[in-house]
């Protein structure tokens, strides 16, 4: 199921972004495959953990069980995009902003910083459809999330992982 409802925040997106807004500058096609990627993950997993709640299925608190396949909580900024064996698109990038998964008391070296939570759907949605790339998502989130889910020193903490993946040449 996990898999079918990625591919559905591929459609939303590209809908809204194509359709839905025809005017818009921010194209689905000329989205940055890592926030595509990035957001149609977050909709995987929310709506999968909505669904699994709804049918009383137990969630784990654990950052390397997840049932929906979806949260990419082992992500690492050393993943190259395109990659097979390590696709570096795959971001728990908007994912680590609603979850309340604390990577770091996971004791497991190479899970990202993530203090953010609970930022809602609708502030990620009104972020995906209007970043084109890196630089515009970036200064988006810190617009929506400073300070009403996070400190400054919180999100920079957290962005520096996706700035280090960006500034690999090959990841642009």
């Amino acid at each position: 199921m996990g898999a079918t409802l990625h591919e559905l925040g591929h459609l939303t997106h590209y809908w809204n972004n194509t359709y839905t807004n025809p005017n818009t500058t921010v194209s689905y096609s000329s989205t940055h495959l890592l926030l595509q990627e990035s957001f149609a993950s977050y909709v995987g997993w929310y709506l999968g953990e909505e669904y699994y709640k709804t049918v009383g299925k137990q969630m784990s608190n654990s950052a390397l069980i997840d049932i929906t396949g979806n949260n990419r909580q082992q992500w690492r900024t050393s993943w190259k995009r395109g990659d097979p064996a390590t696709p570096g698109e795959y971001s728990p990038l908007f994912v680590d902003l609603t979850d309340n998964l604390e990577q770091e008391q996971q004791m497991i070296p190479y899970l990202l910083p993530d203090n953010i939570v609970g930022v809602p759907a609708s502030t990620i949605w009104e972020i995906i459809t209007t970043s084109q790339n890196w630089a515009q998502c970036r200064q988006k989130l810190s617009q929506r999330l400073v300070p009403t889910y996070c400190t400054s020193a919180q999100l920079e903490t957290y962005l520096a992982n996706f700035d280090e993946w960006f500034s690999y040449p090959d990841n642009r």
